[in-house]
């Protein structure tokens, strides 16, 4: 799926980027980011998860979706208002509208799952 189709429906403030990179899953887990993988960075009420963008880039990310710009950071990068609302909005998509060859992750109960 491309970064474009993504983030379609999302009020987004800057994109850093190209739009035809493709992103091939979701999650706002650094640790569970794969190669292709589009990571958000969302505000938690114990973490930040600004924090973790720098593991996620390690990690293979290829789109960072956050709500203030990261420094040094050489992976496209869109900056929303509210990360959480931007990423309940990709995650239509996901779990069970997951397109062919994005591979969508969702937590539930504090347990990771794939489709």
């Amino acid at each position: 799926m491309k970064l474009r189709e993504l983030v379609r429906g999302i009020d987004i403030v800057s994109v850093s980027g190209d739009m035809e990179t493709e992103i091939t899953g979701l999650t706002n887990n650094s640790r569970a980011v794969e190669p292709g993988f589009a990571f958000v960075a969302v505000r938690g009420y114990e973490s930040d998860g600004h924090r973790y963008i720098p593991s996620a880039v390690e990690n293979g990310a290829s789109l960072i979706i956050c709500e203030e710009k990261p420094e040094g950071c050489d992976v496209p990068c869109v900056i929303v208002e509210n990360s959480r609302a931007a990423e309940a909005l990709a995650a239509i998509v996901s779990p069970d509208q997951c397109p062919l060859g994005l591979r969508c992750l969702r937590y539930r109960c504090g347990q990771q799952a794939g489709r």
